[in-house]
Order: C-alpha cells, then sequence, then structure tokens
C-alpha cells in the first residue's frame, strides 16, 4: 500500500514471532479466553456491547499488534491510545463492521476498550497468556532489525532509513507513525557511542547486552555508513555481489555474502538469520559464540587481512573464515578488506 502499516522493528518481531508459532498458538488460546472474560466483565459496567473480543479475527490481531509495539525499556503512557487507533483504522479500512464514510461509533468504542482491556495492568493479561514468550520475541525481533540494517547497508542498491529508525521505533499505521522523532534522546545515544579506534575492552558486547536502549542499532547503522565511506567502490552501482553458503551447526543460521568494487576493495557481509535456533543468554543477543562450528569459504583472492568495521577489529583472511570470529561481539558483521 501507499504507507507503511508498522514499521521495521514491529515487522522484525513478527518475523521472530514466526519462529515460535506453536507458542504464540498455545497463548493465544488462553489470551482469547482472558480477552474476552475480562472485556464482558468491562462492557457490562459500562453498559456497552462487547462484540469485538468475540470476533475470530480480531483477538489474533490485537495479540500480534501488542507483541510487536509492547516497549523494549520503560512503560509508555500513550500505548493504550495508540493501539486503539491502530484497530479502529484497521476496521475501518476492513469496512466489514465500519468504514471511514460510514463510522460504527459504537463499534470502534468497543475496539478501544478492548485496547484498553488487553493493556490493563501494563500488558499482565498479554504476559499470563504468553509468558516468556512477550520477551522471547523481542530479544529475537532486535537481531531481525540488526540483520535488516546490515542488509540494507550492504546490499546493491541505495540504503534506506527512515527518520527515527536509527534506533529502535516501535509504531504502528498513521498517525502512530507520524509521532515527531526524539532527536534528544538520539543524540544523547549517539554520544553515548564508542569512538571507532578508541573503544575500551568490552564496549561492543556492552551494547548487546543492553539492547533494550537502541544504542545497539545506532551503532550498526552509523559503522555500516561507515563501511560505506571506507570502501565506496565496494558498495557503488555496479559493484560485484556473490552470495555464500555457510557450513557447520549454525549455517542454517547465517545470510552472507561479498561484494568486490572495481578497485580491488572487498567487504563480507554477515546477517542472522533465525535466531532462534542458536544459544544466547535469556535477555541476550546471539553474538559470535553462538556460531561455533560455523565456517565460510571465501573465493580466491580473498584478502589476507580484514577490517572490522561493526567491532572496531582487525584479523587474518583467507580462504576459511570462522563465522564465530566475522561476527565477534554482535550478531551481524561487516569486513572490508585491509
Amino acid at each position: 500500500t501507499h504507507d507503511t502499516k508498522r514499521s521495521g522493528d514491529v515487522r522484525a518481531r513478527l518475523y521472530a514471532l514466526s519462529e515460535r508459532a506453536a507458542a504464540f498458538e498455545e497463548g493465544l488460546a488462553a489470551f482469547r479466553r482472558l480477552l474476552a472474560e475480562r472485556h464482558a466483565v468491562t462492557a457490562a459496567a459500562t453498559g456497552a456491547v462487547a462484540g469485538p473480543a468475540r470476533e475470530p479475527a480480531t483477538t489474533p490481531l490485537v495479540a500480534q499488534i501488542l507483541l510487536g509495539v509492547l516497549p523494549a525499556a520503560g512503560w509508555e503512557a500513550d500505548l493504550e491510545g495508540r493501539v486503539g487507533d491502530a484497530l479502529v483504522k484497521g476496521a475501518r479500512e476492513a469496512k466489514l463492521r465500519s468504514s471511514w464514510t460510514e463510522p460504527d461509533e459504537a463499534y470502534e468504542a468497543g475496539l478501544r476498550r478492548l485496547a484498553a482491556t488487553a493493556l490493563e495492568g501494563r500488558g499482565a493479561l498479554l504476559r499470563a497468556s504468553f509468558g516468556d514468550l512477550v520477551d522471547d520475541v523481542a530479544r529475537l525481533g532486535a537481531v531481525c532489525s540488526l540483520s535488516g540494517v546490515l542488509l540494507r547497508s550492504a546490499l546493491p542498491g541505495i540504503p534506506d532509513c527512515y527518520q527515527g529508525d536509527e534506533a529502535w521505533r516501535l509504531s504502528l499505521v498513521d498517525p502512530d507513525n507520524r509521532r515527531l522523532v526524539d532527536e534528544d534522546r538520539l543524540a544523547a545515544l549517539c554520544r553515548s557511542l564508542p569512538e571507532p579506534g578508541a573503544a575500551p575492552p568490552g564496549a561492543v558486547a556492552a551494547l548487546r547486552q543492553g539492547w533494550r536502549d537502541g544504542a545497539v542499532k545506532l551503532l550498526v547503522t552509523a559503522r555500516c555508513l561507515a563501511a560505506r565511506r571506507l570502501a565506496p567502490d565496494a558498495f557503488a552501482p555496479g559493484a560485484g555481489y556473490l552470495p555464500l553458503a555457510a557450513r557447520g551447526e549454525a549455517a542454517a543460521s547465517v545470510c552472507t555474502f561479498l561484494r568486490t568494487g572495481a578497485e580491488g576493495r572487498v567487504a563480507l557481509a554477515v546477517a542472522t538469520r533465525l535466531p532462534g535456533r542458536l544459544p544466547a543468554g535469556p535477555d541476550d543477543l546471539p553474538s559470535g559464540t553462538s556460531f561455533a562450528g560455523t565456517a565460510l569459504e571465501l573465493p580466491l583472492g580473498a584478502p589476507g587481512r580484514w577490517r572490522d568495521v561493526l567491532g572496531d577489529r582487525e584479523g587474518a583472511g583467507g580462504r576459511t573464515v570462522s563465522v564465530a570470529d566475522v561476527l565477534g561481539e554482535l550478531p551481524v558483521g561487516l569486513l572490508v578488506g585491509a
């Protein structure tokens, strides 16, 4: 359509949710029952109709919206209104019970009460139904988002980034996606990033472990753009693109390719896919250690040394490269031939 119904970070969470389909279906049954019961009580107290909670398609939509936008760090006071607006707009565009030209105000009020009910107690109903899946989807979605930043930056074409998406931005359809960008917060995050070439040991790993504040996404965004400045011919229009295949224990979770420039510069990009299959801490993102026993076979002429732009390191190259070494402290890696 002409506008984005969910931001990239929300869509990334839904990608991650597809890896947890069985857990979602199990939690959905409990969520449908609890939400309908609680919504009926609320509707009875206000003399309203409890219809929306009983509709087969509405409850899964509410669950997916909440799993997509529930804050990763800190509660947002306006969340109830934002979710209500998204449900009302969806109903009007579906034109089944309401529309832009003939809005059913009573039905739409029911949708808004449904959003309020689902978010009572800061999402307690959602957590009671889905348990650990709520935090798991947020964590795995963060990995998918970082992979998206890397792929947009390194694949053939021109990378784009919506204003405000440099860090996490969990938004729904307009007017939610038209909210002002918090420039002050982004500027503060920028100032908190380690300086290239002067980062203390463990600084990048600390950003990964504190992924909820969004600084790690800002770091990957900034350093991917820095890599394009460092080796412009490797990312220029017409630069070579060679997809690679990983081998080893975690090969299915690797998406990787080479970019080669006319002036001989080479870049190697490695992104994580299907992160739900990888070992990691309960509130941590997978990184190099999650890919033990997995390697890449590079073509003849591969650089003898690489510059790890994201991890701010240099290392040896060669025909065979360990994925664990490429990724280091992040779920994504971008190396430029030194």
